[in-house]
């Protein structure tokens, strides 16, 4: 039976999966060894969604491309500095760099 590691980490063909999935044993525990690894909580990424006005989505976009970044990763370091921020109780100047940030007009088209 082909390992769970091996599984995942190709593209498996169909002859391949109906391989694997014949030497399951449904409702049976994983042996550790077999078991695919567990994550950090920082290493697993949640999707969030959020609504911003065109022109702030532009502005980000910008900034971004600026940073050779892409919007997500982005997101991801406003978020992180404004978190650490508010943690250091500075909330006035986390909002007047995000200001600085999305006033920024992105080039003409």
């Amino acid at each position: 039976m082909m390992d769970i590691r091996e599984f995942m980490a190709g593209d498996p063909t169909p002859e391949q999966i109906n391989s694997y999935l014949d030497g399951v044993r449904w409702g049976e525990p994983l042996p550790q060894e077999q078991a695919p690894p567990v994550p950090a909580d920082d290493e697993v990424m949640v999707v969030r969604s959020m609504r911003m006005s065109m022109a702030m989505d532009k502005r980000l976009k910008h900034e971004a491309q600026r940073q050779g970044l892409d919007k997500s990763e982005l997101m991801r370091r406003l978020l992180l500095a404004g978190l650490g921020e508010l943690e250091a109780d500075q909330q006035t100047f986390t909002i007047a760099q995000l200001r600085l940030l999305l006033s920024t007009q992105p080039p003409a088209a």
